[in-house]
């Protein structure tokens, strides 16, 4: 499918130019100034390639499930003498706001969508709506879902 997507965009949106002049000389020029692989970087790759192989394969070879699988990689590249960089770096680099607010909404989506009928998350909940004198959301953990 991507073969002839490559095909139908080529003829939709035609490019503006074919060649680049310089394009191949800058290229090479930009990939020789990378240089050869640092060990860290090495070690990235082979971290990455086994998580890709883990997520790729998950309930077909193994039992693990990506969630598991993506903290022990994780804990791999932030390991003494193995890892990739350290807390330190880890803390300056990651916006920890942005993987806290998509935390909580996968929380509250997981929480919403798994009925729970005597649990003790949903019972302040459900007495506050009565307290209200309305239905809950259809959508709370307190509704029942048959």
């Amino acid at each position: 499918m991507s073969v002839i997507l490559y095909f139908v965009v080529r003829r939709v949106l035609p490019p503006e130019i074919e060649e680049i002049s310089g394009g191949k000389q800058a290229m090479a020029e930009s990939y020789r100034a990378l240089g050869s692989m640092t060990a860290p970087e090495k070690r990235l790759l082979a971290i990455s390639l086994v998580l890709l192989g883990l997520w790729a394969t998950e309930n077909k070879l193994h039992s693990l499930d990506t969630a598991s699988s993506t903290i022990a990689g994780v804990a791999l590249m932030l390991l003494p003498g193995i890892g990739v960089m350290t807390w330190k770096q880890t803390q300056k680099l990651i916006p920890w706001g942005t993987v806290i607010v998509f935390a909580v909404g996968i929380s509250l989506g997981t929480g919403c969508s798994i009925p729970r009928r005597h649990s003790g998350f949903p019972v302040p909940w459900c007495r506050l709506s009565s307290l209200i004198r309305c239905r809950p959301l259809p959508f709370s953990p307190c509704c029942r879902l048959s």
